[in-house]
């Protein structure tokens, strides 16, 4: 950082400097010998006083005392010819007044003497003023003054230029020397070393240690600017190690979130599927989870109670039947895990698989899958497959469940369409499969049979032998009906009590009327005993209709009446003629059972 200070050389400074306290120097000694000089003076002229006291004092005494005026004219005079005197004044006290010398410009007199009496009278004769040369003292004291300050001056030079000379040497040149150094730095560079400010030397100053002091302080700006780098670099490595995560976080995330969905729309797929659907979908589920996770095989494996392990299901990228028995075979191993709970384990004989297992005393449950590289999944992929292990074996439970809804809804309809005693189809699924036989014959131009049968006097029977037996006699009767009517298209049923009917699709007139008489010799010859009977055995009456399947404007509805009803007159019409036997009935052209005697167009018995 550049100061907006100006710069100041300090060669420049320290001349001027020395110059100033030279010139101090030179002052204050000229000052000084100006005052030694001017004491000395002074002391002089107070010696000069002295000697007026001692020798010209007693002489002028004399000479007043005597009054001798010419003398002391001539004492003043010579008193005032001495060189430190300018003037000499000699007041008496009887008003005399004699004078020597120069007054000009005189004030005052610098030294006054007394001159008594020669007998020591207590009265003064005179008193001698004497005024000093303060011309002389001032020219001397400038004369003086100037060669004292020449001498001061010369000497004063000749040391400045000696110390001038000794800082520039011993301190300006190493200091511009640093001070080129340090201009000459460049920011973000290593600076070089410092070159030596002055000659090899035997001993040290403070110059030289504040050069050590900046080979010290290189060393450490070096230091620090390879520990700067270092830490750039560093920093640089984990600004790109940072970017890497974020980059490897963002696409783990894009891929859960991927993965998420999904599973998602696959656990809403399996809410509107059937039961059959089942191993298609999860074949392809297996499919897909393992194209998530990079796998190229995938099987489920499950086992209930102490039961060996069976094979669900297997999808495989490239087939590889081998290693699926190899894994069947590792499940039936000693040493598998006994604690209730999920486990996840590794194969040690195949790279690259892994083992999500559930175990409890009820069931176990496996999922083997086996990553397309042969390598280890990462953590975050084994924590997806154990999740995924999980949810297949819920989807298995949920298929299993289906299967059983599925049975349990086949058997409540079989028992919905059964007759309870003597599994024959009920009045109910009798009347559904009617409607349907009915609408198919429509719509084929095919025949239809109906039989309808009841037990002769089965009350008796009831009332001789109980209904337990009354039940037997049934299930005897219902076993004929499924032995003799057993074709696909067959359906024997039990209507109530003890009247049965049998629909007969595609059959003629002819067969039907066989089939009837067939049935009816059957239990004939069944000889149950029945003591109630003219006949003394158990026997049936039947009734025959029969529809040759010509096309009709009239509905189903109706044309299924018009059949029934046939067959009840039938059935009547046996019964009436003595029982154990059957008559027969075709059925008429619409409209011609509201006729009176057109209703039966041909009667056998």
């Amino acid at each position: 950082m550049t100061s907006d200070k100006p710069f100041a050389p300090l060669s420049a400074r320290l001349i001027k400097r020395l110059a100033g306290l030279a010139l101090l120097c030179i002052l204050a000694g000229s000052i000084i010998h100006a005052l030694l000089l001017y004491q000395q003076e002074k002391r002089h002229f107070t010696q000069t006083i002295q000697q007026l006291a001692e020798l010209h004092v007693p002489l002028l005494q004399v000479a007043l005392w005597d009054i001798e005026i010419e003398a002391l004219s001539r004492q003043v005079e010579q008193i005032a010819l001495l060189p430190d005197i300018a003037a000499v004044e000699l007041r008496a006290t009887t008003g005399l007044d004699v004078r020597a010398g120069n007054f000009a410009s005189l004030i005052r007199p610098d030294a006054s003497l007394r001159i008594p009496p020669p007998d020591g009278g207590a009265f003064d004769l005179a008193e001698l003023h004497v005024y000093y040369q303060h011309q002389r003292l001032t020219q001397a004291i400038v004369a003086a003054a100037g060669l004292r300050l020449f001498e001061l001056s010369l000497f004063t030079l000749l040391i400045c230029l000696v110390i001038f000379h000794y800082l520039r040497r011993e301190l300006v040149v190493p200091l511009g020397r640093m001070a080129g150094y340090v201009g000459a730095l460049v920011p973000e560079k290593h600076p070089p070393a410092l070159a030596p400010l002055h000659p090899q030397r035997p001993w040290r100053d403070e110059i030289d240690q504040v050069a050590e002091g900046f080979d010290t302080l290189r060393e450490s700006i070096g230091h620090y600017a390879a520990r700067h780098e270092q830490a750039l670099h560093t920093l640089e490595q984990e600004r790109d190690s940072l970017d890497r995560r974020v980059a490897e976080r963002t696409e783990e995330l894009a891929f859960v979130s991927g993965y998420q969905e999904w599973l998602s729309q696959s656990m809403l797929s399996f809410m509107h599927i059937g039961h059959a659907d089942y191993p298609d979908t999860l074949q392809r589920l297996l499919g897909e989870l393992a194209g998530y996770l990079k796998l190229d095989a995938c099987a489920l494996f499950e086992r209930h109670g102490q039961q060996s392990w069976t094979t669900r299901l297997v999808w495989f990228g490239s087939e590889d039947w081998p290693w699926l028995e190899r894994t069947h075979r590792q499940l039936g191993l000693p040493g598998q895990p006994q604690e209730p709970g999920w486990t996840l384990q590794s194969s040690e004989a195949d790279p690259g698989v892994i083992l999500v297992r559930y175990h409890s005393q009820q069931r176990g449950f496996t999922c083997a899958v086996r990553s397309a590289e042969r390598q280890a999944l990462p953590p975050a992929r084994l924590s997806l497959l154990e999740d995924a292990g999980q949810w297949l074996f819920s989807l298995l439970q949920r298929w299993e469940h289906a299967l059983d809804l599925e049975r349990a809804r086949q058997e409540l309809l079989v028992l919905s369409h059964r007759d309870h005693l003597t599994g024959l189809a009920n009045r109910r699924h009798f009347d559904e499969r009617r409607a349907d036989e009915v609408r198919r014959a429509l719509r084929n131009q095919q025949p239809v049979g109906l039989l309808m049968i009841d037990v002769d006097y089965f009350k008796n029977f009831n009332d001789l032998y109980g209904h337990g037996h009354g039940d037997d006699c049934l299930v005897a009767l219902a076993d004929q009906l499924k032995r003799r009517f057993k074709r696909a298209a067959e359906l024997p049923a039990r209507l109530g009590g003890e009247e049965f009917s049998v629909l007969l699709p595609g059959y003629s007139r002819e067969q039907a009327l066989a089939a009837a008489e067939n049935l009816r010799e059957a239990v004939f010859g069944l000889g149950i005993a029945h003591n109630g009977s003219p006949l003394r055995v158990v026997t049936v009456s039947v009734g025959c209709v029969w529809w040759d399947g010509s096309s009709s404007d009239e509905g189903v509805t109706r044309l299924i009446s018009r059949l029934m009803n046939a067959a009840d007159s039938a059935l009547y019409q046996a019964k009436g003629q003595g029982r154990n036997q059957v008559c027969a009935q075709a059925l008429e052209a619409p409209g011609a059972e509201d006729e009176p005697g057109t209703e039966v167009e041909q009667r056998d018995c």
